[in-house]
This record gives C-alpha cells, sequence and structure tokens, in this order.
C-alpha cells in the first residue's frame, strides 16, 4: 500500500503494512472421503468453498495430481494477507503449488510465489486488496496437508 504524504504533491512513501487480523484454518475433518467427480461446493472449516480432486482419505486434505484445486466460494469480509499450507507430518508431499489472487471467486490470474521451509509454503497477498484465492495441483503428484491457515487484515 502506498500513502501520498500531505504537502508533499507526488511522494509516495510506503504505507503502514496491515496488522494481522483473523486467521481462518481450513483443516482435513469436513472435506469429502472421495474426490468429486467435478467441480463441487461444500463447507469446509465454516468456509464455503469450491473443490475438485480434494478430499479426506485419512491422511491429511489430499489434492491429487495434475489439476486439482480449492478456491473460496464467498469474498472474506477482510482482505487476505496471506495463505500458508502445512504438510501432512509423515507424508512426503509436493508443495510446488500454484496461488491466484484477485477480486472475484476463483481467480485463474496474478499468480502469487510462495516462501518456502522444508514444511510450509506462504503465499504473501499482503500487497494487494484480495479477497478470493484459488490453490491449483498442477504436479505431478500428489499433495497433503494438514491444514491451511488464511490470515486476513485487521
Amino acid at each position: 500500500a502506498f500513502l501520498v504524504t500531505k504537502g508533499n504533491s507526488g511522494t509516495v512513501t510506503p504505507g503502514p503494512t496491515p496488522t494481522p487480523g483473523e486467521v481462518i484454518s481450513i483443516v482435513v475433518d469436513d472435506f469429502p472421503e472421495a474426490y468429486p467427480k467435478e467441480e463441487a461446493k461444500f463447507t469446509v472449516s465454516g468456509q464455503e468453498v469450491y473443490l475438485l480432486n480434494v478430499a479426506n482419505f485419512g491422511s491429511g486434505i489430499q489434492m491429487k495430481k495434475g489439476g486439482s484445486y480449492i478456491a473460496n466460494a464467498k469474498a472474506f469480509s477482510k482482505k487476505i494477507l496471506s495463505v500458508k499450507l502445512t504438510a501432512q507430518e509423515g507424508k512426503k508431499t509436493n508443495l510446488d503449488m500454484t496461488l491466484f489472487a484477485g477480486s472475484s471467486a476463483k481467480p485463474e490470474s496474478n499468480e502469487i510465489t510462495a516462501s518456502k521451509t522444508e514444511t510450509t509454503a506462504t503465499f504473501d497477498l499482503s500487497s494487494g486488496d484480495y479477497k478470493f484465492f484459488t490453490l491449483k495441483n498442477a504436479s505431478l503428484g500428489a499433495a497433503y496437508f494438514s491444514k491451511i491457515e488464511i490470515t486476513l487484515a485487521k
């Protein structure tokens, strides 16, 4: 965010970094026990999401290889600051997910790059005013997560 300082017309200084507010944790409990055969809308951890080839087979949130996705169906009340993926313990998982952010449901452009550790991938969305995301697994292997944490602005 940028703020034009009063009295210095045309001078641009960085605005304040948004303060983290609510953290929404999407966990495995409410996911279907089999891959939906086509896109389906589910309520997962209190959030309405679109799913394609994402399920709970007893080993975390499993995203099938080559095209599965999770996308929020309704705008969050505040802008998204970050989306953090935590790998399922004991499962070899690919953290090379693709995340798109936007202002309408199921964005498919504006790719956000993740910073990664051995067990997490964090997408920083704080530079935009995004209330929607699409998380895709376009890789050649399944991905397994224990949770997906979405941090909203205060």
